[in-house]
């Protein structure tokens, strides 16, 4: 029997008509776990991630967008004439 309980952490859309879904996962065992479900249409993605890994991916998303912050404001301090 699967017997787990969920609660919605968070769901938001993104480009391209894709929705995301974070819930958080407790399983009969008391073990819980992070769904990510991502839908594209009619078609489902569904990750379940441990703490370790939900940490790391995190942290490797905070680090990609603080890169794409800092490459947009360079591109904003760019003088349009030179190019520099």
């Amino acid at each position: 029997m699967n017997d787990e309980r969920t609660r919605i952490i968070d769901e938001f859309a993104t480009p391209f008509a894709k929705n995301i879904e974070l819930l958080e996962v407790e399983f009969e065992d008391d073990v819980r776990m992070l769904r990510v479900r991502i839908r594209e249409g009619s078609r489902f993605t569904i990750l379940d991630l441990d703490p370790v890994t939900a940490k790391r991916w995190g942290e490797g998303l905070g680090v990609w967008a603080a890169l794409q912050s800092e490459n947009d404001v360079a591109c904003d301090n760019v003088d349009e004439k030179t190019g520099l």
